[in-house]
């Protein structure tokens, strides 16, 4: 009974039982801000990859976060991650190509203190440029947000592509399965954590 359960809670008959319904009460409302935070940076994310804006993408990590760059690695630190965004895409979208990077089915769990949330969600991307050949992805991801200094930033960030399939046959008519690029940006801008 009490805050989160539905119920009213028990009447308050001392100081102390006050003291602790406003603190589970205060812990019930952090755990709830966290959830929404870690789902609207999973969103934020999202939506900032599809238009390629990659100074907005970094700003929502976290100072020391993390983001594995497919088929290259991890890159460590929000300015790392920025630049590798950069550099892996260096030209702009072009007017012509439409991608949707949408992460769905969120499972988040929020730590007991609500100052951290783990992330896991699926990717449903589908793309391409116009009357030409389109994609579709899948992939899981698995990321952390934290609070930091009063505001919530993605603190890591993995994608698991599951698979990948043009989107003329789709995905129940790939017969091979699917092999990594070459990123020639690993020689000039290695990783922090390889592959």
């Amino acid at each position: 009974m009490g805050p989160g359960s539905g119920r009213p809670p028990p009447p308050v008959k001392s100081a102390a039982a006050l003291a602790s319904l406003l603190d589970a009460t205060e812990l019930s409302v952090k755990r709830s801000e966290a959830y929404h935070a870690a789902e609207n940076l999973a969103t934020a994310y999202g939506y900032y990859i599809d238009e390629f804006a990659w100074d907005e993408t970094a700003d929502i990590f976290s100072r020391n976060g993390f983001k594995e760059l497919s088929y290259v690695g991890a890159y460590v630190g929000r300015e790392r991650i920025r630049e590798s965004l950069k550099r892996r895409y260096p030209n702009p979208k072009s007017p012509d190509f439409l991608t949707i990077h949408q992460v769905v089915q969120p499972v988040i769990h929020v730590s007991a203190d609500g100052r951290s949330a783990k992330i896991r969600g699926r990717l449903f991307q589908l793309g391409g440029p116009a009357k030409g050949e389109g994609s579709w992805i899948s992939g899981i991801y698995e990321n952390t947000a934290v609070d930091e200094d009063g505001t919530w930033k993605l603190s890591g960030m993995d994608l698991d592509y599951i698979w990948t399939a043009p989107s003329r046959g789709g995905w129940a008519r790939v017969t091979t399965p699917p092999t990594a690029p070459q990123v020639a940006m690993t020689k000039e801008f290695p990783p922090d954590r390889p592959l």
